[in-house]
């Protein structure tokens, strides 16, 4: 069963996907870490940002940079960066997400 934050992000995402959002607000750091704070870490079972796992936020002129204290070869890289760009690409003017990792974990 859904939980009612899970359907509300879902509602969320859909939404701005398709251009129904009425009020719209800038994207800042603040909403795409809230955005992040859905992003589950595997190796904890908690979120990226409560783990540590965002290591730094830009957001300029429409790109949103999300900087991962993680090796890009790392094994649930791919995952934790589909769900980065599933979070964070529907927001109304965001026109491109970077997802980078740090060359080494430190956590």
């Amino acid at each position: 069963m859904w939980s009612a934050s899970t359907l509300r992000s879902a509602t969320q995402n859909y939404e701005e996907r398709h251009g129904l959002v009425k009020e719209k607000k800038p994207t800042t750091v603040e909403v795409v870490r809230q955005r992040l704070r859905k992003v589950i870490n595997p190796l904890t079972g908690l979120n990226v940002v409560r783990t540590n796992l965002v290591h730094d936020i830009k957001v300029k002129d429409g790109t949103v940079r999300v900087l991962v204290d993680l090796p890009r070869d790392h094994q649930f890289a791919h995952n934790i960066t589909d769900e980065i760009l599933e979070k964070t690409e529907s927001l109304w003017n965001v026109k491109g997400v970077v997802v980078e990792f740090t060359e080494q974990y430190n956590g």
